[in-house]
């Protein structure tokens, strides 16, 4: 319900773009699901920290090429503008800011909690019923899934490291993948 709740709320922004009437509605309807909980504004700078990055950095590593500077610089106006319309406040000023924020966040709060390992679970399972992973046998694809993640990200969540040789045949696939 969550992934699907996100996915209907991004197209909306993303498809009619953040100032339409629709991408308003949208976004405020997204707060109200998160007013229930107790979210730190850094928090949610953390969420849009990874909104703008990780995309890059996933293009830096495994891409054809690398984000261009105009394109980093779109990521962060775009996710900014979207910030801006979500309430949230002292948002990074530029790529590089976001990047430092993100850093910094990282190190002073990623840490292995229970929760973590709840969420990755169900979000590994729906990434593993759809997509190019459904029709590989759970237990390989996840070790993939796994492979794919560093180590910091899996003491995190509560998941296993995985055997060197198969973190570099993941990372060479993907390498090869953005090559082609």
């Amino acid at each position: 319900r969550r992934y699907d709740d996100t996915d209907v709320i991004l197209c909306e922004v993303t498809e009619n773009g953040v100032d339409s009437v629709r991408a308003r509605a949208a976004l405020r309807r997204l707060n109200e699901i998160h007013g229930v909980y107790k979210i730190t504004n850094d928090d949610h700078l953390y969420t849009l920290s990874v909104f703008v990055l990780e995309p890059a950095r996933f293009f830096a590593r495994y891409g054809y090429r690398p984000y261009s500077d105009a394109e980093k610089a779109a990521a962060t106006a775009v996710w900014t503008r979207i910030g801006t319309a979500m309430n949230i406040h002292s948002i990074p000023e530029s790529y590089a800011a976001f990047d430092a924020f993100n850093v910094a966040y990282e190190r002073d709060h990623m840490v292995h909690a229970a929760a973590n390992t709840r969420v990755g679970n169900a979000t590994m399972d729906l990434l593993l019923s759809a997509g190019p992973a459904a029709p590989l046998p759970r237990g390989p694809a996840r070790k993939i899934f796994l492979a794919a993640m560093d180590d910091r990200l899996l003491d995190a969540m509560g998941y296993p490291r995985q055997h060197w040789a198969l973190k570099k045949a993941v990372d060479v696939g993907l390498k090869a993948r953005g090559a082609a």
